[in-house]
C-alpha cells in the first residue's frame, strides 16, 4: 500500500472540492468545525459517510450537549463485522 501507485490516490471533498491524500485526512476535514466546508451539515453527508466508511458508520441524529453528529454502527455492519 505504500507503493508509488497507491501514493497517487487522492480523495476529493464533494462539498468544497479540496483534495486529500488519505481517508484519514478527508474524514478529519469533514468532522472539523474549524473548516469553512459545510459538508457535515449538508443533506448529502449521510450518503458520503456511507461511501467513506463502506457502510460501517451511519448517522443517528445529533448529540444534545454540543449538537455534533452522533455516529452509530448499523446492525447489518455489526452483524457482518462484529461489534469488536
Amino acid at each position: 500500500m505504500n507503493s508509488e501507485a497507491h501514493s497517487r490516490v487522492r480523495y476529493r471533498c464533494p462539498s468544497c472540492f479540496r483534495m486529500f491524500t488519505s481517508i484519514t485526512a478527508i474524514t478529519q476535514h469533514c468532522e472539523s468545525e474549524s473548516t469553512s466546508c459545510r459538508i457535515r451539515h449538508s443533506e448529502n453527508f449521510r450518503a458520503f459517510l456511507n461511501q467513506l466508511t463502506a457502510g460501517i458508520c451511519d448517522l443517528d441524529g445529533l448529540h444534545g450537549a454540543d449538537g455534533t453528529n452522533r455516529y452509530v454502527v448499523p446492525e447489518e455492519a455489526a452483524r457482518v463485522f462484529g461489534r469488536g
